[in-house]
């Protein structure tokens, strides 16, 4: 062959099958996008399960609470669900039942406890 008679390699087509366009991207990134997929339906099962939770917790605080009667019952409320809205509303209850009792020094610390840790209750806000 002489250099006139080189075969010449012609240029590559550009891809114009969407089908091919498709299946490159596919095997190209497969590994990353069934990696977020299984991240997406972990996350959801983990946040699915912690309002299934939440909302179980919520109920049962609320249940406790509406069956609590005297200074006991709203202790109990107060020690298993500490941090819940029904335990603000248990220490409302247990500093009145205090006072009630005569005991206004416990009243008002058990007052005090309720403000410092639920200050953003709506039935905090006049007691500073």
């Amino acid at each position: 062959m002489s250099n006139s008679e080189t075969p010449v390699i012609p240029a590559p087509l550009p891809i114009d099958d969407p089908m091919l366009k498709w299946e490159l991207f596919w095997e190209k990134n497969k590994s990353a996008i069934l990696g977020a997929v299984v991240l997406l339906v972990v996350g959801g099962i983990a946040l699915g399960a912690w309002f299934i939770y939440s909302s179980l917790r919520s109920t049962a605080a609320q249940k406790l609470l509406a069956n609590a009667t005297g200074i006991e019952g709203y202790e109990a409320v107060v020690t298993q669900y500490p941090g819940s809205m029904p335990a603000a509303d248990a220490l409302l209850r247990l500093a009145a039942a205090q006072r009630e009792a005569g005991d206004l020094e416990k009243s008002t610390a058990t007052f005090q406890k309720f403000l410092e840790k639920f200050p953003d209750h709506p039935l905090a806000g006049g007691w500073e």
